[in-house]
């Protein structure tokens, strides 16, 4: 965040430890994000655009990562919900 030019006081409240909660059968779907989420693409502004997905499918053949649709579906909206919040701190 520091990189794209975050103000420190959003870095200090984005990093703080926050504890949630995670529906059961949502855990898979937090697991595979946290495991992927270095697969996001940028534009060249640094706007966040999302998963990279044809990598996040390479990524699944090759871990032989046992999903269903609806992990999938998850998958999509993690990624869009993590990408506007990327968003916001560099439009800030």
């Amino acid at each position: 965040m520091k990189t794209h030019g975050a103000p420190k006081e959003i870095i200090d409240e984005l990093t703080k430890v926050k504890d949630f909660e995670v529906f059961p059968q949502n855990w898979p779907v937090v697991v595979w994000f946290t495991q992927v989420s270095d697969l996001m693409r940028y534009r060249n502004d640094g706007a966040c655009l999302g998963l990279d997905l044809p990598q996040i499918e390479s990524d699944a053949k090759l871990s032989e990562r046992d999903f269903t649709d609806a992990h999938y579906h998850g998958l999509r909206i993690m990624s869009k919900a993590a990408a506007r919040a990327l968003n916001k701190v560099n439009d800030d």
